[in-house]
């Protein structure tokens, strides 16, 4: 048995610092408490870094020649070294750094490859240098330098044209610090540099977000910082001629104005003078800018040798919704906007930063909700690229649909999303996956979710007292068969083309085509009521709703289309609950759901059951267990409904039937009431599932231990498996055909610490064997919160092959290939 990673998707962390792209055209972001490699060129996540113990902060490579080389810090105190495997190209958790008492916030590094010095800030207030001699030692920290009352937010090191190392750190006092090497009689040149403060450049008016220092010139550097008062400002420094006597002095007779030439300073490094000016301020932004980069130099290799040119030109990113590409107008002397790329309108608040490729033909830039944005220049156009994304926090439930086409996961970032492969021709073996559409972008933690029937509806469950009920539009039925190359089978009924969001709406509205929506609606899903717009104080009154236009897609959408245009149209909502939704799940011949909320009380930890069909609830309610009811089951048979629950207890409900008395008007009543209830565990059971012939079920607790429960016909425990390392969150019987063939079950398990295993048994004997545990470059890094089988479609040279999806609360959804 052996199994391979084959889909990653999780969005960075919303921070600025969080995402690099390096000279060797891989970008690296942190993803929770991971770090994740993306290639552009493949357009997918081809690794991930598993060291942290908490989120991943600044991610920067270190300035080598090779770039091979990654630094990280995070808020569990840390700064870790990777290093590329020059044999298999992964990258390997060489060193870690410790020193800081708070949460690393940014990384700055010389760029030269020996020795190298690497600058780190934190919210414990101090900035460290660490150095190292060569790529072979390790970093030793040389130097802590206190900013306390204040704290550094941004800095940046670099080199002058002396080779003397120039420290820059922004604070939150609305100043640039400066800081250079004491002059010392040691004239070593391994000796290590003691730091000490030079001056201060004042002029921004809010915090120094970010830094950027570039050498337009042999003996030229500029330094570009960006704020929070929405400007950027750029300063020159420039060698002076040795004949200048003085030192260190003001070029500007009003030390304290803050204008365009508020103040230039004059200082001495050994013989050697320098000038520092402000060359300009950039001022388009409407928000904060919260990053600023220089654009990568462009390297031309000719008979002469190697000719290195660095671009006037910055990006910088601001919460305004925009990123601007600022170059200078060497015709007129001016710095000009030359693109502006961003979105208008949508969910997201802003840019926390953006990059350049290291050609400078590309920008990556990510928001306030972890999205990816990747633009392309085409004939001096900037045009959006396709590029990867995922959920930005916790990721509590997903499922396969009814015939395992695509996936789809709902997170505590308020989103459901679908992920399925992109097949750009038909045969294609291995397709990358994609994020293709947002069912439902929400203002309430998703907490579960369920597939209702074969008609591609779904249920999902939030912090709220309501479940939603959602259907898939027909622009997504025909973008899907479009980008995945599947037959789409036609629905029960006539599909909305589309859904809007009205303006301070809650709800996502059918679109039908033609005019007149109101008797297309009528006829929707067997008359049942639409969704009212105007709930929580929704779209009602004098607003104009804005102009909406559906779109078929033939390729995965970009990110500004995936938050506006592919929502799914909400067609009902449940009421009865008293608190929040966190278990919901369908039977599986779609007739039925089943749903329950926190609960402290046995009133308020009651299933409820709803006719799938009428979407109306079925009294009486299911009370058994006295607390918060956390997973539930239908047997494959639909013959039990399995629950388990905060209080320790397993219950099981048995199908009823109740006879209507007038057949020639209602049908006959089917509802569940409680068969058993046992006591599973000493600790909260998180987790249960039933194998395919319904004759065993599983469950998983917090004491670590997975339980089997069998027909005897009384479903006591016939089997224990060995204790776990950690809490037991998820367990899934694998699909029928491997019982089949070798008479055997066979069962996953995912732990609170992410790992993942795999264990069989004999249908007769009940004797347990792991057949498989994933090592750490498979595993997720947190807790599994669901792991989906998927239906087999074929063998491979004689073995079966499984895909699984699982989820965590690493941020992740991933998809395993298993053969066995």
């Amino acid at each position: 048995m052996d199994c391979t990673l084959s889909l990653i998707s999780a969005a960075p962390n919303c921070l600025s610092n969080v995402l690099a792209w390096g000279n060797n055209n891989l970008v690296c972001y942190g993803a929770s408490q991971m770090l994740l490699i993306y290639d552009p060129t493949k357009g997918k996540v081809i690794d991930f870094l598993k060291g942290h113990k908490d989120r991943v902060n600044v991610v920067r490579f270190l300035d080598t020649k090779d770039e091979d080389e990654i630094v990280s810090g995070a808020t569990d105190k840390n700064i870790i070294l990777w290093r590329r495997n020059k044999e298999n190209g992964k990258y390997v958790q060489q060193e870690v750094l410790s020193g800081h008492t708070d949460s690393v916030t940014c990384l700055s590094s010389l760029p030269v490859d020996s020795p190298l010095i690497l600058v780190s800030a934190s919210i414990d207030k101090t900035v460290r240098i660490w150095h190292r001699q060569t790529i072979h030692s390790n970093f030793t920290l040389t130097q802590t330098i206190t900013l306390s009352p204040k704290m550094a937010v941004s800095l940046a090191i670099t080199l002058l044209p002396s080779n003397t190392p120039l420290l820059s750190i922004g604070n939150v006092d609305s100043k640039v610090h400066l800081y250079l090497p004491k002059t010392t009689e040691n004239t070593d040149e391994k000796s290590t540099p003691v730091f000490a403060k030079l001056l201060m450049l004042e002029g921004h008016q809010d915090w120094v977000c970010s830094m950027s220092f570039s050498r337009i010139e042999n003996d030229i550097l500029f330094l570009a910082t960006s704020s929070q008062d929405g400007k950027i400002r750029i300063w020159r420094i420039s060698p002076l001629s040795p004949n200048s006597d003085t030192n260190i002095s003001s070029l500007s007779s009003n030390s304290q104005s803050t204008s365009l030439s508020s103040k230039g300073h004059i200082f001495r490094v050994g013989t050697a003078k320098f000038s520092i000016l402000l060359e300009t301020v950039l001022y388009s932004h409407t928000d904060w800018v919260r990053s600023v980069q220089w654009k990568p130099p462009v390297i031309t290799k000719s008979d002469s040798g190697v000719q290195i040119h660095q671009p006037m030109c910055v990006l910088s990113s601001s919460m305004d919704k925009t990123m601007i590409i600022w170059e200078f107008d060497t015709a007129n002397n001016i710095w000009v906007d030359g693109a502006r790329v961003g979105t208008l309108g949508g969910n997201n608040l802003g840019f926390y930063g953006g990059v350049f490729s290291p050609d400078g033909n590309q920008i990556l830039g990510h928001d306030y909700t972890g999205s990816l944005h990747l633009w392309t220049k085409k004939d001096n156009l900037w045009v959006p690229t396709i590029t990867v994304g995922g959920h930005f926090g916790p990721v509590n439930d997903l499922s396969w649909n009814s015939n395992s086409t695509f996936v789809i996961s709902v997170s505590q970032d308020r989103t459901a999303r679908v992920f399925a492969p992109w097949v750009k021709e038909e045969g294609e073996k291995d397709p990358t996956w994609f994020e293709i559409a947002r069912p439902q972008i929400h203002g309430y933690e998703l907490n579960c979710l369920a597939v209702i029937g074969n008609n591609d509806r779904i249920v999902t469950g939030a912090d709220e007292k309501i479940l939603r009920v959602f259907d898939a539009p027909q622009t997504f039925e025909d973008s899907l068969s479009n980008i995945s190359k599947v037959q789409v089978k036609a629905g029960e009924f006539e599909r909305p083309v589309a859904a809007s969001q009205p303006v301070l709406g809650l709800s996502n509205k059918p679109f039908f085509s033609g005019n007149d929506n109101t008797t297309k609606e009528s006829d929707h899903n067997n008359n049942l009521p639409i969704v009212d717009d105007e709930e929580g104080g929704g779209a009602g009154g004098d607003f104009e709703e804005r102009v909406f236009q559906p779109v078929t897609l033939t390729q995965p959408p970009f990110e500004e289309h995936l938050q506006q245009s592919t929502l799914w149209p909400e067609i009902h909502k449940l009421y009865g609950h008293g608190n929040e939704v966190i278990a919901v799940c369908s039977n599986n011949e779609g007739t039925l759901i089943a749903s329950a909320s926190r609960g402290t009380t046995p009133v308020t930890s009651s299933i409820i059951l709803w006719d799938a069909k009428n979407l109306t609830p079925i009294h009486p309610f299911l009370s058994a267990h006295t607390l918060s009811v956390v997973q539930m089951k239908f047997s494959p048979d639909d013959k039990y409904l399995l629950s388990v629950s905060r209080d320790r207890n397993w219950c099981l409900f048995q199908k009823t039937v109740i006879k209507s008395e007038d057949d020639s008007k209602k049908s006959d009543l089917i509802t569940y009431t409680l068969f058993k209830k046992v006591s599973g565990g000493e600790r909260i059971l998180w987790s249960c599932d039933w194998s395919y012939d319904s004759k065993v079920f599983a469950t998983g607790s917090r004491d670590k231990l997975v339980k089997i429960w069998g027909y005897d016909p009384d479903w006591n425990c016939i089997a224990t498996l060995p204790p776990f390392a950690s809490a037991v969150t998820a367990v899934e019987f694998a699909p029928p055909i491997y019982t089949e063939r070798y008479q055997s079950y066979l069962l996953a398990v995912g732990e609170e610490d992410g790992t993942i295993s795999f264990y069989s048994s004999p249908v007769k004997e009940m004797n347990w064997k792991c057949l498989l545990t994933l090592n750490s470059t498979l595993n997720h890094v947190a807790t599994v919160s669901r792991i989906r089988w998927r239906t087999v479609r074929g063998d491979e040279k004689d073995k079966l092959v499984f895909k699984i999806a699982t989820s965590s609360y690493d941020h992740s959804v991933r998809k395993y290939t298993i053969k066995i």
